[in-house]
């Protein structure tokens, strides 16, 4: 029984661990990949890989505002 939950366990941190937060400009495919890159992000299916800029958070979603988008993204209190 502690086996059959433990794999329970694992596979289920497996599967949480695989979903991926993205941050996006809005529905500006343009704005979000010039501000990834600015923020030195990984970009993927049009979406900037939150994990990647996760300390230049700010930065990006000001990219975002500059480009006339808001950022899809959660930031920390003063991004928006």
């Amino acid at each position: 029984m502690k086996l059959n939950l433990l794999l329970i366990l694992a596979a289920t941190a497996l599967l949480a661990s695989s979903a991926v937060d993205a941050c996006t400009c809005d529905d500006n495919r343009t704005a979000t990949y010039l501000c990834c890159h600015a923020a030195f992000g990984t970009l993927e299916n049009h979406d900037c890989l939150a994990d990647t800029i996760s300390e230049r958070l700010g930065n990006f979603a000001m990219c975002c505002v500059s480009s006339g988008a808001r950022s899809t993204c959660r930031c920390p209190i003063g991004c928006d």
